[in-house]
């Protein structure tokens, strides 16, 4: 079997913003749908671990957008397995227009976690490394990490999680993370530039009922903001991001 999966996608109406262009949010899914095929194709995808008792989790991403694709149009989403490293693996992504030309990429590590003991597995006794393409180049080769915010950084708001933002393994969808730090900036931004780039790094999950704290510093006003998300009650960070825009 190919080592590359391409599959295609039609942007849909409630994937849209009011500019009629596809949302981060449901870029992502597409990229964790196409992650998701390219594995089950391959068995080492979410229906076969969960025979095992074991699930994939997602500790990085990294999007990088040239330009966004509009309702209706139809779009590729090439994907490929980057490492595999003793704990975590990396999957990069290619965004391409109806054209095929790539005006995107983004880049994730995951780590396989055993769902009894919350432990992660040694990725080379469960993958193997068959089906890495690691010379393939990419728009986007690899995932940053996102530093901590300073002491100052201000305090926006807390909201406590609900069963809407639950996914298959009772915690917080890893997409919905992105939904809450976009939430953060104003209309105008959003009017006036595009996100040119995203990184999260995800560090603890978030369970039903916890309440969570958004904290924002911008770096660069208008252009480059760190943003972190921790647990109200325990003061620790769930999870950072780094937003850009142009």
């Amino acid at each position: 079997m190919e080592k590359i999966g391409l599959y295609p996608f039609t942007v849909q109406p409630y994937q849209v913003d009011f500019q009629q262009k596809i949302t981060l949010m449901g870029l992502g899914h597409y990229l964790l749908e196409s992650a998701g095929i390219h594995a089950d194709q391959r068995e080492f995808g979410l229906r076969d671990l969960l025979k095992r008792g074991k699930g994939w989790f997602l500790t990085r991403l990294a999007i990088q957008m040239d330009a966004y694709p509009l309702q209706y149009e139809k779009i590729w989403i090439e994907t490929w397995v980057k490492e595999v490293g003793d704990v975590f693996t990396s999957r990069n992504f290619h965004v391409l227009n109806a054209s095929k030309e790539v005006i995107g990429g983004a880049s994730s590590s995951w780590a396989m976690i055993d769902l009894r003991t919350r432990r992660p597995e040694f990725l080379k006794n469960q993958l193997g490394t068959e089906h890495v393409a690691g010379d393939k180049p990419s728009l986007l080769e690899a995932t940053e990490k996102v530093p901590p915010l300073q002491p100052e950084a201000t305090e926006r708001s807390r909201y406590r999680v609900a069963y809407s933002d639950l996914d298959i393994m009772r915690h917080v969808n890893s997409i919905r993370y992105i939904q809450w730090m976009l939430d953060l900036f104003p209309l105008s931004l959003f009017e006036e530039k595009h996100v040119s780039r995203l990184d999260i790094n995800y560090m603890a999950e978030t369970v039903f009922g916890q309440e969570v704290e958004f904290r924002f510093e911008p770096r660069t006003p208008g252009q480059e903001y760190l943003i972190e998300i921790g647990k109200a009650e325990e003061g620790g960070p769930v999870c950072r991001g780094r937003v850009r825009w142009a």
